[in-house]
């Protein structure tokens, strides 16, 4: 439960303050209007909305009060499930909603769900694990989901939704390819999986490393130095840094940054573990570890360096 509200503090603070030289904190929990606490993603989607995936209900944040997206059994565009485990806002702003197996797809501008459909089936998944699908959308815009034995490739034309809304038909049929995932020891680690588009490929986060998926040819292949490294966490900036952290199985950890230098392995310049981290719009590092939420430069965290804002929130979370 810590965990899950230092994400939604992370966020939320990544959000307000990236341009900002002080920090003020603030937790927002079922009081508020949030309907359920055990949290699995967040999304700042482009219109300034908080969208926040919950055990119970897509929740939408304006910044003053909640909206809480549920399941209407006599309502064919209401979102098919009130679990829902991860959220993206592709490039012309639908909102992809990723349950255990399902997946919707909702649009803002008229607040529909449309349920997506391959060959019939509803399913990307058994539904029966723990995970939180990943997902990430490439230039030629095709969204990319994780999937419990590989990556799906979803097609989706942009004028689907409305096709579909003229149609009145709430299910919309689509091209879908699953690519079998490589052989590794573990697809996901803790149940998070990461997706990451970089240098016309997919970067993929496993318990054996971090994986490059060519998408021309389809191809696996592994990111030599990170082999054997439990990877749950990915970034990149706009500058094209993208930085990973992972661990062994004696729990020593590694920060991996890859750039057009190639892998650098910068452990000995930053020994400690974080509990997350994201790179903001303007190219700064948020880091959240032990109750401080911290605003980096890359260069000054790799260097010994002090943040350019740091928050205290043990307060309110603990020493997560």
């Amino acid at each position: 439960m810590k965990k899950t509200f230092a994400a939604f503090l992370l966020l939320l603070a990544t959000c307000r303050l990236a341009s900002q030289n002080t920090a003020s904190v603030s937790l927002l929990t079922v009081n508020d209007g949030l309907s359920q606490g055990m949290i699995f993603d967040i999304v700042q989607s482009r219109d300034g909305f908080i969208w926040i995936a919950t055990k119970d209900g897509l929740n939408r944040y304006d910044g003053s009060r909640f909206k809480v997206f549920s399941p209407d059994p006599f309502e064919p565009f209401a979102i098919a499930n009130s679990e829902v485990r991860s959220i993206f806002e592709d490039s012309r702003g639908w909102i992809w909603v990723s349950f255990q197996a399902e997946l919707d797809i909702f649009d803002p501008s008229t607040e529909r769900f449309y349920h997506v459909l391959h060959e019939g089936n509803k399913n990307f998944g058994n539904g029966q694990g723990s995970w939180i699908p990943a997902m990430e959308q490439t230039p030629d815009g095709a969204l990319w989901l994780w999937g419990e034995d590989g990556i799906w490739k979803i097609s989706a034309p942009n004028d689907l939704l409305e096709k579909a809304g003229k149609r009145e038909d709430a299910a919309i049929e689509l091209p879908c390819k699953m690519i079998s995932k490589p052989p590794v020891k573990q697809w996901a680690a803790k149940g998070e999986s990461q997706l990451l588009y970089a240098k016309n490929r997919l970067l993929i986060a496993t318990i054996d490393g971090l994986y490059w998926l060519d998408l021309k040819t389809k191809k696996f292949s592994p990111e030599p130095a990170t082999s054997g490294w439990n990877y749950g966490v990915l970034s990149a900036d706009n500058e094209g840094n993208i930085l990973a952290l992972g661990y062994d199985t004696s729990f020593q950890i590694k920060w991996t940054l890859i750039n057009a230098n190639g892998t650098q392995n910068l452990t000995e310049q930053r020994s400690v573990w974080v509990s997350n981290f994201k790179f903001s719009r303007d190219g700064f590092l948020w880091a959240y570890r032990k109750g401080r939420l911290q605003k980096w430069k890359l260069s000054a965290f790799f260097n010994q360096g002090l943040p350019e804002i740091e928050v205290k929130t043990d307060s309110i979370l603990g020493n997560v």
